[in-house]
């Protein structure tokens, strides 16, 4: 599930975050033969934390996971030059979802959100 949001307009968005750049790419993309690299990524709020990988190759994956019984339910957000791309939501306290998004090139920030449910 992809959602692109340029503004979140969601309660509660946690500053918390990291700075990450994406290896630069030289072509399009890469030769089949080449290996991408990547770089790992980890954040956390009050509400939940997540962490995953970003590659040379244009694709972040992770997972995010609701730490507390709070009736939030926390997502990550990838805030990239193009908007912020929101990974799914999860809920209740203990459940955990993996996500994957491509085409993800350049600087990257990572951060929290929350929607009440």
């Amino acid at each position: 599930m992809k959602s692109k949001l340029a503004t979140a307009t969601v309660l509660g968005v946690a500053a918390i975050g990291m700075t990450l750049t994406a290896p630069t790419a030289h072509a399009a993309s890469p030769s089949p033969t080449s290996a991408a690299t990547c770089q790992n990524w980890t954040v956390s709020s009050g509400q939940g934390k997540g962490s995953g990988t970003h590659c040379s190759d244009g694709v972040v994956s992770g997972w995010v996971e609701d730490t507390k019984a709070d009736g939030r339910c926390p997502y990550v957000i990838l805030n990239t030059s193009g908007g912020a791309i929101h990974s799914p939501w999860v809920g209740p306290k203990g459940a955990k979802k993996n996500f994957s998004f491509s085409g993800i090139w350049g600087t990257v920030t990572y951060s929290m959100g929350y929607v009440n449910c």
